[in-house]
């Protein structure tokens, strides 16, 4: 009895290791390996396959497999919709970690899924160092979750998010080679972006959506932009090392909206002059708050560490290198609430955001034009205006 039960963790052992219930070749002749989802029995997913080889430079995901039945017992066969692809599903790492072995090695430059998919889970692609294009159907209709680490520290360089995404895992795309994203407009359930999203990435832009209303901590980190990120209108929360370590930008506009901002979001690390330890510091020349309030900081430090005063030979708390441009009789708030009341006073400055138009957004394109009073116009009229854009921001213009 002792022997079958050692037995019977062995076979148990075997099959988590393997992870796969049935195993079949594309219409490339690839060999897949999947798991029926008995919650369904009518769906299955791509499994997990310990050692497995992906040779091929594409890899196509099928919408349909055919489970062989038994005609001697009279089973017929199984048609399974493929709705999702299952964590570690090709994740490829170089190395054994205890007895524990992911795919031997993915080859794949290309993959592409069917409409059926539902969900890609966590690392399912990560470490896949070839992959460089992911296709998805025109119509995806039924995906909503990229998962934990999906497609960490590949060579995607672009990547489309399906309007019906309601949910990215942390670390989703951390160090890819990301340059492009595109977010499918309609979508009304994803709402952040997470921490570690897409740390280490090499946008040049990045086009936050209107409906995104947090950016987690470290989303941007190590990202090496070079144009200045637009923030949308409707955004509320920038997470502690949002944007950490970016390049030097001439300025950056944080709408109204933004009511907490973490700590070091918008800082670059530094060597310090005065004693060569690592500092950290606002990288850019002028920061527009559209707050009348000024956003909560999570840290004392979210706007950069002490400097040194080369004069007085001391370190200080006062920022001397950037203007803040706060909106009009907001001044007194901000040199009066901490750390906004580091900037040195001569450097605040304030505007009047009714007089602010759309050039200061210039990605962003009209949608729809209002009257004060909130009437609808075709065009235009002579005085105030107010003008809606795409990206979800509103702006008085005057014409």
């Amino acid at each position: 009895m002792r022997v079958l039960f050692i037995i019977f963790l062995a076979l148990l052992c075997i099959h988590s290791l393997s992870a796969w219930d049935f195993c079949q070749k594309n219409g490339d002749g690839v060999m897949l390996y999947y798991n029926r989802i008995w919650e369904d029995d009518l769906c299955c997913e791509v499994a997990f396959c310990q050692g497995a080889f992906y040779d091929v430079r594409r890899l196509r995901i099928p919408e349909e497999v055919i489970l062989k039945g038994d005609e001697l017992k009279g089973i017929p066969d199984t048609v399974l919709t493929v709705v999702g692809i299952q964590e570690n599903a090709f994740r490829f790492l170089n190395s054994v970690s205890g007895n524990y072995r992911y795919n031997e090695r993915c080859l794949f430059v290309e993959v592409q899924f069917p409409p059926s998919l539902g969900y890609i889970g966590d690392y399912a692609f990560s470490g896949c160092d070839w992959l460089l294009r992911v296709i998805w159907p025109e119509n995806t209709e039924w995906f909503f979750e990229i998962g934990e680490g999906a497609f960490k520290n590949t060579n995607l360089s672009e990547i489309r998010i399906p309007k019906t995404t309601e949910f990215i895992g942390p670390q989703a795309f951390m160090n890819s080679a990301i340059t492009s994203v595109e977010f499918e407009e309609g979508n009304k359930s994803l709402k952040t972006i997470p921490e570690y999203c897409f740390y280490g990435c090499f946008f040049k832009k990045f086009p936050i959506p209107s409906f995104i209303k947090s950016i987690g901590d470290y989303a941007f980190a190590q990202c090496q932009f070079t144009d200045v990120p637009h923030l949308p209108y409707g955004l509320k929360e920038i997470g502690s090392y949002a944007f950490f370590n970016h390049k030097k930008w001439d300025k950056l506009e944080i709408p109204e909206t933004v009511t907490d901002i973490g700590e070091y979001a918008l800082c670059t690390e530094y060597k310090s002059d005065a004693d060569g330890t690592k500092r950290r510091k606002l990288n850019l020349d002028k920061l527009y708050v559209n707050r009348k309030v000024p956003p909560y900081c999570y840290s004392t430090k979210t706007l950069g560490d002490e400097t040194y005063d080369s004069e007085s030979k001391t370190f200080t708390w006062t920022i001397d290198d950037v203007m803040l441009v706060v909106p009009l009789k907001s001044e007194k708030e901000y040199h009066t609430t901490f750390p906004w009341s580091r900037f040195n006073e001569r450097n605040i400055r304030s505007r009047d955001l009714s007089g602010v138009s759309s050039a200061t957004v210039p990605e962003a394109q009209p949608e729809s034009i209002f009257s004060l009073d909130g009437k609808r116009l075709d065009f235009q009229q002579k005085g105030l205006n107010i003008i809606r854009y795409k990206d979800g921001t509103t702006r008085k213009v005057m014409r």
